[in-house]
């Protein structure tokens, strides 16, 4: 018995140090195993959205099934001006406006049903004034005030 796990225990290292494919027969296998080259597109997919982030202008971004999630603008790798996203079934989901990267204007939210679920202003990436907050039905929940800082001043009970 001592043998036999002895044995056993010397085929699987002898196994593991042997590679009996020769390199253009594990190439073979290997792109069997990835015929829809995944891993190329996966690597082509990342390094094309990290140059396209480079480029300026107008950026659209989809899922995977093609289905339209934002869009806007960039400058300097960085977001300028208005950026809409949007719901799976295309309706938008908010819309905020941008500067140098920072959010900076108004700011949009809406629920599901596509009525508005909050709105406020930023500067320089901070909320600013007031800020609504609505239920499913477009009904004010609350009202949240902010310092020019952005620091919450007020919310009413």
């Amino acid at each position: 018995m001592r043998r036999s796990g002895l044995w056993h225990l010397l085929m699987a290292v002898l196994c593991a140090a042997c590679d009996p494919a020769p390199t253009g027969e594990r190439a073979r296998i290997k792109e069997q195993l990835d015929s829809a080259a995944a891993a190329h597109r996966a690597d082509s997919t990342a390094l094309a959205a990290r140059e396209d982030s480079l480029r300026d202008g107008h950026h659209i971004y989809r899922d995977r099934e093609g289905l339209l999630l934002m869009e806007g603008v960039l400058q300097g790798g960085r977001r300028e001006g208005l950026w809409t996203s949007y719901e799976r079934d295309g309706k938008v989901k908010s819309r905020s406006e941008y500067r140098k990267g920072l959010a900076h204007g108004l700011t949009t939210v809406f629920h599901p049903n596509g009525n508005l679920y909050y709105s406020g202003d930023n500067r320089n990436g901070h909320p600013v004034g007031e800020w609504r907050f609505f239920d499913l039905s477009g009904r004010l929940l609350r009202t949240v005030q902010y310092d020019s800082a952005g620091r919450m001043l007020r919310t009413p009970g």
